[in-house]
């Protein structure tokens, strides 16, 4: 929970300005994006919120006036928050957590009193949690994400909030052609994969496209620790649509390539589209498997989702992938991937008969915290490595050059290992703040990327 100083109007806050640092938070700019607004940096904010740390330093008061900017613009505004998602994401913009039960009931009496968004965000950065927390990101590149488990977001309207179990019989119910709608700010905790049969669709009710994803709006289906193999399996033909996939990988205790995100099988025409998909607990948030895999792929569409890895490492055991894309015949476009620690978009090889004929265009790509082998790359490993394929991604940012002995590159050989994490935060004092534990820098070594792709 956060200690606010009263139920009424926002309180003025200035807190002390420490000595500037020299290190560019790159990836709290993200962050501020992807949490705040559902997206990737845009070139024009990211060179607003960069000139203002070179020019300011970076202070507990400079990072709550970007955080500002962003949650008070008009494209916040736009999005339509509900006042539980509100919080969600004041929380994960500001924090870098989740909610905790406490300070989530406080907050949103506190909004449904009538009391004002900005007097909420002015709290939250005059706690001693974000003051604790400025300090760590003002010295730490890479800062991983909060260690505590999501909470229910009071889920309303239409639509499932049940258990896994219960939506896996209604996934299995539903007829070919048929849609299972989740209620908005539904939590399905997963203790095994959630099978998406063929031909069934998995959305949100009422979510519609947006340029700007209202991510904490959405459904979601979080992984809980302990077990092995993807949260969801899409059967050929189903679709995922305006669902948030969670693979929450600091509550594991050790990597296991296999906790994939989404593991696409192969059929035709299978959307994955307007999605959050992060958090990854495995080699990749997302992989699609094609005739190489032994199910041929076409018409497969991944577009317009926000694949993030914060939480993932870069080193030669324990990295992950963005977007993985063995489907022979897919089309990947306008996705925003951030801090993939292996490579954001890899494309591999079909077979001799049937080649890798995938489209990649209009994504975009940003490092912010850790290193990357690649950031659009092909593997010819799986099968025919003749030909090219299409591309055409571009890399937004890459913000910094790691150094270091150049080691060959295998996801799907990698052997396990244990990454560095913090624990879970203690439960708060009432009516105190909690005190995060954030995740230790992981040693990182940049390795020699698989077959760049040419004339990307």
């Amino acid at each position: 929970m956060l200690l606010a100083a009263s139920a009424g109007a926002a309180v003025a806050y200035s807190p002390p300005r420490a000595a500037a640092t020299t290190l560019i938070p790159y990836q709290f700019i993200a962050k501020t994006y992807t949490e705040g607004l559902g997206r990737v940096p845009d070139q024009a904010g990211w060179g607003i919120e960069l000139y203002d740390f070179q020019t300011n330093g970076c202070t507990a008061q400079v990072l709550a006036g970007e955080a500002n900017r962003v949650l008070e613009s008009a494209e916040f505004a736009n999005l339509n928050y509900s006042n539980p998602a509100k919080i969600e994401v004041a929380y994960r913009t500001i924090l870098n957590r989740e909610p905790d039960s406490a300070g989530y009931t406080f907050y949103l009496n506190y909004l449904n009193g009538g009391s004002s968004w900005a007097s909420m965000l002015t709290y939250f950065e005059a706690s001693p949690e974000f003051t604790n927390l400025a300090a760590t990101i003002c010295s730490t590149p890479d800062y991983g994400f909060g260690t505590g488990a999501p909470i229910a977001l009071s889920p309303t309207g239409t639509g499932y909030s049940g258990t896994e179990a219960g939506l896996q019989s209604l996934l299995n119910s539903t007829p070919y052609g048929g849609t299972v709608n989740l209620a908005e700010r539904a939590l399905i905790p997963l203790t095994s994969t959630l099978v998406v049969p063929a031909g069934v669709a998995l959305t949100t009710y009422g979510e519609v496209p947006s340029v700007g994803q209202n991510y904490a709006e959405l459904g979601r289906l979080a992984r809980q620790p302990g077990w092995s193999g993807e949260s969801v399996h899409l059967s050929g033909g189903a679709n995922l649509n305006h669902v948030w996939v969670d693979g929450d990988r600091l509550r594991e205790s050790g990597y296991d390539r296999l906790r994939f995100n989404i593991i696409a099988y192969g059929g035709s025409g299978t959307t994955i589209q307007y999605d959050r998909i992060g958090n990854t607990a495995g080699a990749t948030d997302l992989e699609l498997q094609g005739v190489s895999s032994g199910y041929p792929c076409s018409g497969a569409v991944v577009s317009h989702n926000l694949v993030d890895a914060y939480t993932s490492t870069h080193n030669a055991t324990s990295p992950s992938d963005g977007i993985s894309d063995g489907c022979e015949g897919s089309q990947v476009t306008g996705n925003g991937v951030v801090d993939a620690s292996d490579v954001a978009i890899i494309l591999f090889a079909g077979t001799a008969t049937v080649p890798q004929a995938s489209t990649v265009s209009g994504n975009s790509v940003v490092q912010s915290g850790h290193g990357a082998n690649a950031l659009l790359a092909t593997d010819g490993s799986t099968g025919q490595t003749s030909g090219t394929p299409r591309c055409r991604s571009r890399a937004r940012r890459s913000t910094t050059t790691r150094s270091g002995p150049a080691r060959p590159r295998s996801r799907r050989s990698a052997s396990p290992t244990a990454p560095t994490a913090g624990s879970a935060p203690a439960p708060p004092p009432a009516p105190g703040p909690a005190s995060p534990t954030t995740p230790a820098a992981a040693t990182r070594s940049p390795r020699t990327p698989a077959s760049p792709c040419r004339g990307c």
